[in-house]
Formats: C-alpha cells, structure tokens, sequence
C-alpha cells in the first residue's frame, strides 16, 4: 500500500498562530470595545482562529465586512474579505472561498494595499490547488510573492513557499520541493513561528517517507505532533495524528495507526472539518486492508470517496479511486478493479499528479499481468519506468542531499555562534574577576596564587571551545559511517541501495544483497569481554571490504549483523561470494587481552532482479539468514 503522502501535506494561508490565552484575552477585549478599533480586533481574531474555528472565523470576518461597508472603511473592508475567503476554505465551502478571495483581489488592487493582493492570490491558488488545478495554483501563488516581500511579513511568506512546495512534491520533484519547504523553515525559526515550524517538519517528513527514510520521516511527524499539541492547534494536530499513524501502519504496528486514525477522525468530526475527515476515513481504510478486513475498508473507502467528490477535490477524489480499485484487485474482482484504477489514472494525468499516477500505472500493470494482458501491461509498466526514474535519479539524489547538508551545515553554525558568544561573557566575566581579584588582594603570593587559577581556567575554556569545535568537524565525516567499523550506517546504505534499484530499472542488471551475522556473539561478549567484541566486530569489517570490489558496499546493518550490496550480480554469484567470505572468516584470529578467538558468521543470499518492494528483497536475506543459523550455523543459504 503506498503512503497517502500527498493528502498529508498541509496548504496554508497566510496566517499567524497564537496561544489560547492570548485569544482568551482578546475576546474580552471585544466585548468593552466600539467603532474602528473593534473592526480590527476582530479581523486580527479572525487570523488567530485559523486552524482552530473557521465558523469563529466567518463569523467574526462577516461581522467585521458589514460594520466597515457601513462606514466606508474601505481598507478594513477588504481586509474582512480576505479573511471570509479564508473561513469558508477551511469550511470546507471552496466556491463561497474563491468568490471572497477575488473580491478582496479587486478592494486590494483598487487601494494598492500589498499585504491584501498577496494574500488573495495565495488564497485563490490554494482553492485551485484543491480542485486539482496545479498550473493555475501555481501561478497564482507565484504572483505573490513579490506582494507579500513588499508587504514583508515574513510567516506570510512562508506559507507561501510551504504551498509551493505542495505542488513540486505532488509532480514528484522532490528536491525542489525540499527548496521551498527548507525557505518556509527557515522564515518560521526566524521568527520563532512554533506552530509554523510544525507545518514545515510535517512537509520534510512526508519528503523523508518519499526517500524511505522511514526512521527520519517518523521523528519530524512526532515532533510536529508535539509541537501542534503545545501551541492548541487542533488542525496541526490531526495532520500529524495521520502522518504517524500511516507510518506506524507501514511498520506493521496496525493497532497503533488505527488509534490515531481515530483520534483525527475526531478532531476532524468536531472541528467540523470534511476534508480531512474523508482523509482521517481513507486512512481508516488503509489501515482495515492491513489487516485484511477488505469489507471494512471498502466501507471507508467509499465514504471517504463520497465527502470528496461534494468537495470536487480531485487529487482527493483520484486517491479514493486508486484505493477502491486496489482493494478490488486484493478482492479478485477485476472488472471493477479496472473501473476504478482507470478513472484513477485519467484524473492524476489531468491534475498532474505524478506520484498519484506512479502508483496508478504500477497497479494498473500488475493487474493486466495477472490477468495475461500483456498488452495493456507492458504499456502501463513502461509508463510507470519512466515516472520512477525521472523522479528517483541519481542527479534528484544528489540535490536533495545538497539542500539536506546546506540546512544542517546552517544549524551547526548558529550552534557554533551562540556557543562562542557564550565564550565571550564567559572570558568577558573572567577578566572582570582578574580585575576585582587584583583590586582586592594584598598579598603578593595569594594573588599570584589566584591569578594563575584563573589563568588556568581560562585555557581550559579555550581548550574546550577548540576541542568542540573539532567534535562538529568529526560529526561530519562520521555522518554517514559506522562509528566503529568505518563502514557504511543503515541509512548511508539504503541511500545506495536506492540509487542501484534506479539503475536497474534502466540496465535490467540484477543486484543481490548479502546479510552476515556472527555466530555466538553474545557467548564472544560474556567469555572476552565487549572490548574484545567490538575487536571481533572491526576484523570482520576488515576482512569484508578486503574481499569486495570497488563497486560494492558494505554496511554495519545493527549489532553484529552486516549486510552487503552487489551491484550487477546474480543469486549465484552472490552466493559464491558469501561462501567465499564465510571461508576467509572461518581462518580468522583475533587477538585481545592476551586471548586468541575464534569466529564463524552465517549468511543469507537474495537476489533483486525484477522491479518491486526492496524491502521484501532485504527480508529474503534475512530469512534466508535465519535458515542458515536454523540450519547449525558457519553456513550461507539463498532465497527460492
């Protein structure tokens, strides 16, 4: 089942967050005030409610337009149709939303007000975007930006760049998606823009999930979950309540998905939100066919395809479609499994959702293939190369994992900075104490005696702020390493693995993966010590890179396991290899606190030669792994 990631990003307005209290406070306020002042009190209580109340919001906008078109406070006016636009959007009432926002493009363009101009065309682009017009939306958030600069509100334009950065992710380019959403970041840390920030892991984690950086992926949504619910965002919190809950439901953790399904599906009923709450039943949905209940999750399905379609949301509706027709195809129903998948597939072309329409094509062609169709197959097997490999090259890699380093090299340096301002008051103080010390001591040799101790701290500090600064240096060459072996980490390594499948799909060459475990490594830790197990574990890193080619790759897979990559290797040679390796280890002697130890390890062979999961490919060696420890240990064996 692929990830319902498009649907958990987050289109935003331009609006400000704000505590509950402070909106507490403000609502007391209107009550003891009168004329203009009023007016705006209520459109800045307006902004405060997004994501809390859109009925607050309408109402107070409503309130607002009607006192000002009565006194002919034309600016205040225009002000309250922007927000009008804004309630009736996150009510969900998309045409009510689009006519407001062209009004307050007209009152805005007519009294030169930029703040208004920019956020009616965001406002309209967001609408677009919804009903799946991505070229529009996306000219209409492009057009302004040049508004909001002027204006310069910096959370205005990152809500901006956040929405931009929907519609690249949506058309599979990633790494400019990662652009935009890496500027809205930074624009909310800036300004200490909690609730913000929370939009803007959201986006990065769904990038993250889209790279299979699952373990990364996963801690954004959970940040950003605890963010939302620190700052009483009810709107952020079931947004991250789904990004979890889907990744948990990928884990195999189904019941855990399911509670926070629900959780949302709540939030969303009692912010009367039905958008998300056909989202909230589509994952519902996913998360019954995990466990094989197909009546369930057809159930969802259509409900949540029902909400969508009175929404006319159409990157919505085409998911719902692709759902139905998969569950039909898991149902042995092929007729309607078709239907579905066809209308699918017809409406992410017209929206230009390539993700949408890489999942389609690979169902669609698997169905035709079971089916004998090989005609219908192949056409959409083509189809679905040519958009995986477009959107997972190696060159996309490269770039995001540029944008990846440039953010992080940024944090380090602020990092650095605050640390060396630190050092300055510190020395800054020391100085003052050398000073009152001197003014204040009549002994020569007690003086002396305290100068030299200050002294002496004085250079450990400066021996400290160097030795930091080395340590961040060494963070990055460690970065993508295991810390003991040198060779490759889990997620160094995937990285490749990633690259390698992209190739494949082009060369159809196969690649094979080896997994080796030490024999009796817990038995190596009790009898000589983990020092000498971690001895252990660096000759077997050194006997492995020693019998690999350049090409391949090893990696430290976790604990004493290792797992290896083969490029343009079959099952055989991958076997004979590991066998190989199994040999030269056997004749192993480690030495260590005077002991001498000998080693063994088992291995699992599997071979990726036609396109699929990876993640099946890496389980293959596994299980095959475990046969060969089943199987007496000090053995290889490969998957059928």
């Amino acid at each position: 089942m692929k990830a319902v990631i498009s649907f958990l990003f987050l289109m935003i307005l331009t609006a400000p967050f704000i505590c509950a209290n402070e909106i507490e406070n403000m609502e007391k306020k209107l009550s003891i005030t009168s004329g203009k002042e009023k007016v705006r009190l209520q459109l800045e209580l307006a902004g405060k409610y997004h994501f809390r109340s859109p009925q607050r919001v309408l109402e107070l906008a409503t309130k607002a337009y009607a006192e000002a078109i009565k006194h002919n406070w034309n600016k205040l006016a225009a002000q309250a149709l922007l927000a009008q636009g804004t309630g009736y959007y996150y009510n969900s009432e998309l045409e009510k939303s689009e006519k407001a926002y062209k009004n307050a493009l007209a009152a805005g363009k007519a009294m030169k007000m930029p703040l208004v101009i920019g956020g009616a065309l965001n406002g309209i682009g967001v609408v677009a975007l919804s009903r799946g017009k991505t070229d529009a939306a996306l000219k209409f958030m492009e057009d302004s930006l040049p508004y909001l600069k002027k204006a310069g509100v910096k959370s205005k334009l990152a809500a901006i760049y956040n929405n931009v950065s929907v519609i690249y992710y949506n058309r599979g380019r990633f790494s400019t998606a990662l652009d935009n959403i890496s500027k809205a970041l930074k624009l909310y840390e800036e300004t200490d823009n909690k609730a913000g920030i929370c939009i803007a892991l959201n986006a990065i984690g769904n990038i993250q999930i889209k790279l299979s950086r699952i373990d990364a992926g996963l801690a954004s949504f959970r940040k950003s979950l605890k963010i939302s619910r620190e700052t009483g965002n009810p709107q952020l919190e079931l947004i991250s309540l789904i990004n979890v809950g889907d990744v948990e439901r990928k884990q195999g953790h189904i019941k855990e998905a399911l509670k926070n399904f629900r959780a949302a599906l709540e939030l969303a009923k009692e912010n009367k939100n039905r958008d998300y709450t056909g989202v909230c039943l589509n994952n519902i949905g996913d998360a019954y066919r995990s466990l094989g209940m197909y009546k369930k999750a057809l159930r969802n399905y259509l409900e949540a395809l029902t909400i969508f379609e009175e929404l006319k949301a159409k990157p919505r509706i085409s998911f719902a479609l692709a759902n139905i027709g998969q569950l039909y195809a898991l149902r042995r129903q092929p007729q309607k499994a078709e239907t579905y998948l066809l209308k699918a597939y017809r409406m992410s072309k017209e929206i230009q959702d390539q993700n949408r329409l890489k999942d389609t094509t690979e169902s669609l062609y698997r169905l035709y293939e079971k089916q004998h169709r090989y005609k219908e197959a192949l056409k959409f097997r083509n189809e679905f190369d040519k958009i995986k490999n477009k959107q997972m090259s190696a060159q996309a890699y490269e770039k995001i994992s540029q944008l990846e380093a440039r953010h992080e090299k940024e944090k380090r340096q602020k990092e650095i900075q605050l640390l060396k301002k630190e050092q300055e008051i510190r020395d800054e103080r020391i100085r003052h104490q050398q000073v009152t010390l001197t003014l204040v001591v009549i002994a020569t040799i007690l003086a002396l005696v305290l100068l030299m101790t200050l002294y002496r701290r004085y250079k450990l500090k400066v021996k400290s702020s160097k030795e930091l600064e080395k340590a961040f240096q060494k963070m990055e060459e460690l970065a993508g390493t295991d810390q003991l072996t040198g060779l490759y980490n889990r997620r160094s390594f995937l990285e490749r693995v990633e690259i390698e499948t992209v190739r494949m799909g082009r060369t159809w060459k196969p690649f094979s993966f080896i997994m080796l475990d030490i024999d009796n490594f817990k038995t190596i830790n009790d009898t000589f010590g983990h020092e000498c197990g971690d001895t252990v574990l660096k000759a077997l890193a050194k006997a492995l890179k020693n019998s690999l080619r350049l090409q391949d790759v090893s990696a430290r897979w976790g604990g004493e396991e290792f797992l290896l990559l083969l490029p343009d290797t079959g099952i055989q040679g991958a076997f004979r290899l590991a066998e190989k390796i199994r040999r030269n280890i056997e004749s192993i002697r480690v030495s260590c606190n005077g002991d001498t130890i000998r080693f063994t390890v088992s291995a699992g062979v599997s071979s990726y030669d036609h396109p699929g999961a990876i993640d099946s490919v890496i389980r293959k060696a596994d299980e095959a792994l475990y046969l060969a420890k089943k199987s007496g240990k000090n053995c290889v064996k490969q998957t059928t």
